[in-house]
């Protein structure tokens, strides 16, 4: 399944991306929810999009809720290190904190094949 990642830590895409791909789904990755958005919309379809929550230009919940407008039904997932932002993520987004998050999690969030 194509996945969009975005998040503005490298290192922490890099990380998504490996454990994406291991699963043999395929990946574009973006690094700023404005860069996300458009590869959204240039790249797609996708089946799910994973975003970090706080990026320049566009956050994860603006980035998330403006594909939301084109596609409502694609799985959407935002990753933060503060259990204080999950209030703050749309009503059908799911919430992934972020620090060690074993693929079984990763992919039931998403709803991907484990």
């Amino acid at each position: 399944m194509r996945i969009l990642l975005v998040d503005d830590d490298l290192e922490v895409r890099s990380t998504f991306c490996a454990m994406l791909t291991a699963h043999g789904h395929e990946v574009v990755e973006a690094d700023n929810g404005e860069a996300g958005l458009k590869a959204f919309q240039e790249q797609g379809p996708f089946y799910a999009v994973l975003s970090d929550y706080s990026m320049p230009k566009l956050n994860g919940v603006q980035m998330v809720e403006a594909i939301l407008k084109i596609r409502p039904t694609i799985h959407c997932a935002i990753a933060s290190c503060e259990f204080s932002k999950e209030c703050l993520i749309p009503q059908g987004v799911a919430f992934l904190k972020k620090g060690f998050i074993a693929w079984e999690r990763l992919a039931a969030t998403l709803k991907l094949a484990a």
